[in-house]
């Protein structure tokens, strides 16, 4: 994070927070309000959406030629602040002041000035006021105004939305394949969607990119099921990857979401529709690339949170919860990764500060496996225990803390429903490779070996850090943050960043 401030200002701890703000808006520009030192006080400038004293940028912001070349003007003069938030408005970018949350104090040792405050002229045209943000991750609400010597022969001001209307225009009609996102928009897996919601997402902010990259959606889930237990039934999707091969050739990079856990038995299938980068949700720590095609290249992907869609951790704030802990869910199956879930039940069943639920199955089993990929079950009504999914979302709402235990895989759905409910993760899952930046999730989770002796010592771990106040509520702040950025709302987080860093925006 690049930060400019006159050389009077001063910042406390709070200016950390602009950490949280650039992991949620990466491109943001910040432009933050004073406070005046009056003695031993520290008091908000009377009128903070007049000036500002401190801007920042993320370091890796790219920003557009224009901008640029139109940000040489004088700083240090009247209105130097307010050009700069106008430039950059009016170039699309979202200003954040929040000096409701980021405190910049202002100790002035002399009011002399080297300008004419009433009479300097070195900045006129537009400018901008922007007024505080009512919330450190919401943007501010601007003023324009207009500075010039004389107005006697202008006539009335307007705003022209032209550029608006076009770009809007442009967004809507671009074509779906000359876009840049191609999709068979079928035969996904379901209720767990994540294949199917990525390429959803991908529509909705993938547009506008050049014609060197390309997002490709299909629902592999269900095509290695079927290769793994009907593999006379996968004839008709072999033919559908078979007829992208040629128009999917035609690009640099080819991005795909994948959300099995048995993706890497399938390389080759990657490989020959032409796949280059594979955005995977069940990514391990070490494994960065295909074993077999060492030139497709993988990275972590979060799972949908199926029972947690709907739900906005905001709302939840200020909850009481009543268990410190909790587990809901199947004790470790045959195939799973490891026994940790079994040590769970075992270990931490009688202690009374949570709550403990074994069940015999995944929660999915019947409506994935023996409807859609085995056809062994046609009527899907009663396939899932809405009773079991009620108890689910409750007991997860009432915990300070959720035990999320690797499964088949290193990733589970309920990590990711756990962050929507406010519950903060303890991950127990020692291969796991979470998406993004890795010091956000240090932060935000508990992470617990998958040992028992681990096991057996966490309810009395996790009861010293619910007791520390401070921990607890920056973990809350950044489980948000994690939302933003891997919830319903966004989702393709890492992807767009992707897109942004490997092509143009057109």
């Amino acid at each position: 994070i690049s930060i400019l401030a006159n050389s009077d200002i001063y910042f406390d701890e709070s200016i950390s927070r602009l950490r949280e703000l650039f992991y949620t808006n990466p491109k943001a520009f910040v432009t933050i309000s004073r406070y005046e030192q009056k003695g031993s006080e520290q008091i908000l400038h009377q009128n903070p959406h007049w000036s500002q004293d401190v801007w920042a940028i993320f370091g890796n912001s790219k920003l557009e030629d224009t901008l640029k070349e139109s940000l040489k003007i004088r700083l240090g003069v009247p209105r130097c602040d307010n050009k700069v938030a106008y430039l950059f408005a009016i170039h699309g970018t979202k200003l954040y002041n929040p000096c409701y949350e980021v405190k910049t104090v202002h100790v002035q040792q002399t009011d002399s000035r080297t300008y004419d405050k009433k009479n300097d002229k070195s900045i006129l045209g537009g400018v901008t006021y922007v007024h505080p943000s009512s919330e450190l991750l919401k943007h501010s609400k601007l003023d324009l105004e207009l500075w010039a010597v004389d107005f006697s022969q202008i006539k009335e001001v307007k705003f022209n939305k032209s550029l608006e209307t076009s770009a809007k225009e442009s967004r809507k009609s671009i074509d779906n394949k000359n876009s840049g996102v191609i999709g068979y928009d079928a035969s996904w897996q379901y209720p767990a969607i994540t294949e199917q919601y990525a390429y959803k997402m991908a529509k909705k902010y993938l547009q506008g990119y050049d014609q060197s990259i390309a997002y490709f959606g299909f629902p592999w889930a269900t095509l290695i099921d079927l290769l793994l237990n009907k593999p006379e039934d996968t004839k008709q999707l072999l033919s559908v990857l078979e007829k992208y091969k040629s128009y999917l050739s035609k690009f640099t990079k080819v991005v795909t979401v994948c959300q099995h856990i048995r993706m890497l038995k399938f390389q080759y299938l990657f490989n020959e529709v032409g796949i280059t980068d594979v955005f995977w949700s069940h990514a391990v720590k070490g494994q960065s690339t295909f074993p077999d095609y060492s030139h497709i290249k993988i990275y972590p992907f979060p799972l949908f949170p199926v029972q947690a869609s709907e739900v906005f951790p905001q709302e939840l704030r200020g909850v009481f919860r009543k268990f410190l802990f909790s587990f809901v869910g199947s004790k470790a199956l045959s195939y799973y990764l490891t026994d940790s879930r079994n040590q769970i039940i075992k270990y931490l069943s009688d202690d009374k500060r949570g709550f403990i639920r074994s069940r015999e199955s995944w929660h999915y089993q019947d409506i994935v496996y023996e409807n859609q990929i085995k056809k062994a079950v046609t009527d899907e009504k009663n396939l899932i225990d809405e009773s079991q999914t009620r108890e689910f979302k409750e007991i997860l709402k009432q915990s300070v803390f959720s035990l999320c235990p690797s499964g088949s895989g290193p990733n589970s759905i309920r990590l990711w429903e756990s962050i929507a409910y406010g519950s903060i993760p303890v991950v127990l899952s020692d291969t796991y490779l979470p998406p993004g930046d890795l010091d956000l999730w240090e932060s935000a989770v508990v992470v617990c070996p998958e040992r028992a002796d681990e096991i057996q010592t966490l309810p009395d771990c996790l009861e010293v850090l619910s007791k520390d106040k401070k921990l607890m509520k920056h973990k809350k702040e950044v489980l948000q943050v994690l939302w933003n950025r891997y919830g319903v709302e966004c989702f393709i987080y890492d992807i767009i960043n992707f897109f942004d860093e490997n092509s143009r925006v057109i």
